[in-house]
């Protein structure tokens, strides 16, 4: 570059990975360039915030035409400026140090983002309501992470992005300090404030993972206080939800009851993806799930549901199903004929087994609800920490496919003979 009277010898570059070091200070603002639309930085550890601030303050100027800019940066209180950038359609901070000033984007800036992914921890002009609110007007897709607080559900509100259709909440506790972030509480304030915010309408896709060392209860003598379908209610005013992922790493999560499988099912008619997973919960044989007539409420009001993954405790069998399957009636509550149901995929966590279930009751049931599920798509969900229980319900489980793909087989034959 010093031959090349300080300018770049790549004129023509459109991506970059560049990892930012203390002894690469300046250079990569002498090789951005006009044609750069796509850079990849990554911060080494022990490089100076003053420097990274400068380089890419510095890019903003040598890269107008700079679309997306991923930053990867361990650096404590890392600011970039971000007043320079004029057509960034993507903004992915990967870590919550790194804190760039959204409020300084341009206004071009703003309208061109379309995609941010960020941790409002660091955006303390949400909380002062005299700053108006945020203007994205072409965000569509949002992802936000960091610890459940006041701030979180601040920056929802102080947003203005009718158009985002995926929300992405990741809600860390990594600590494990039993307040605000780990208890339900305040995942129902987050609720309410998702379902009130600019985007509520336009929202398609939704994935909220929370993972936390305390428990959701901080009071055990609370009824339902670890009950996650409480902390929900109010998103069943997103009745356009097409995908609904819920993950909860916490050792005491529940899931809710047949009820609230109902009330779910009504609200979210048009779901097509709907996962419930709690890979870290310790609750088995102790109630807190919902049983087999949840199959049949998503089966009598989700005709779009494609995919589901449900923590089941497999007891009573739904008695709705006796007689009432092929004889649906609009508004009478019936179950719809199950051959029409598209459902391909059901993924269960067995919490609970009854030992009146036998294996090839539990089959039928689940056929008659879901015929056209995949050849090898009725699975066992594991947890990622081996437990005892799923051991025991191993054998079960493995009895109930065998009479599960024995109908199958049976019902193929069938259409064949036909």
């Amino acid at each position: 570059m010093a031959q090349n009277d300080q300018k770049t010898f790549l004129p023509n570059l459109r991506t970059l990975t560049w990892v930012e070091t203390p002894d690469y200070d300046g250079i990569l603002a002498l090789l951005a360039s006009p044609s750069l639309t796509w850079l990849e930085l990554r911060v080494q550890s022990n490089t100076r915030s003053r420097q990274v601030e400068k380089a890419i303050h510095t890019l903003s100027l040598n890269a107008p035409f700079l679309s997306s800019l991923p930053i990867h940066s361990d650096n404590e209180d890392l600011e970039p400026l971000m007043s320079g950038f004029q057509r960034l359609r993507s903004l992915v901070i990967h870590n919550d140090v790194t804190r760039p000033d959204l409020k300084a984007l341009t206004p071009r800036c703003r309208q061109t983002l379309q995609d941010l992914r960020y941790c409002p921890e660091s955006f303390t002009v949400a909380l002062d309501d005299t700053m108006g609110r945020l203007a994205l007007p072409n965000l569509r897709s949002l992802q936000l992470f960091g610890p459940l607080t006041d701030r979180m559900c601040a920056f929802v509100a102080y947003l203005h992005t009718p158009d985002v259709g995926s929300l992405k909440l990741e809600l860390r506790d990594e600590k494990g300090n039993s307040c605000n972030s780990a208890s339900l509480p305040a995942h129902i304030a987050l609720s309410r404030t998702v379902s009130e915010a600019s985007f509520a309408p336009a929202l398609r896709q939704l994935s909220i993972t929370v993972q936390t060392k305390a428990n959701l209860s901080t009071d055990p003598t609370t009824v339902g206080g670890t009950r996650v379908m409480g902390a929900m209610l109010l998103l069943f005013s997103l009745v356009g939800l097409r995908v609904l992922v819920v993950v909860y790493f916490c050792s005491d999560a529940t899931l809710g009851t047949d009820a609230d499988m109902l009330a779910a099912a009504t609200a979210w008619r048009d779901i097509e993806h709907l996962s419930f997973d709690f890979p870290f919960s310790d609750v088995y044989d102790q109630g807190g799930f919902p049983c087999l007539s949840s199959l049949a409420h998503f089966a009598a009001h989700c005709p779009r549901l494609t995919r589901l993954r449900i923590p089941l405790a497999v007891l009573d069998p739904p008695p709705e199903l006796e007689g009432n399957l092929g004889q649906h009636s609009e508004g009478t509550g019936e179950w719809p004929p199950a051959s029409l149901h598209p459902l391909r995929t059901l993924e269960i966590q067995v919490r609970q087994w009854g030992s009146e279930m036998e294996p090839e009751m539990v089959a039928r049931r689940i056929d008659e609800l879901f015929p056209n599920l995949g050849r090898d798509e009725l699975r066992f969900r594991y947890p990622i920490r081996p437990r005892i229980a799923p051991r025991r319900y191993q054998g079960r489980w493995d009895s109930m496919i065998s009479a599960w793909k024995e109908l199958r087989a049976a019902r193929e034959g069938d259409v064949r003979d036909a």
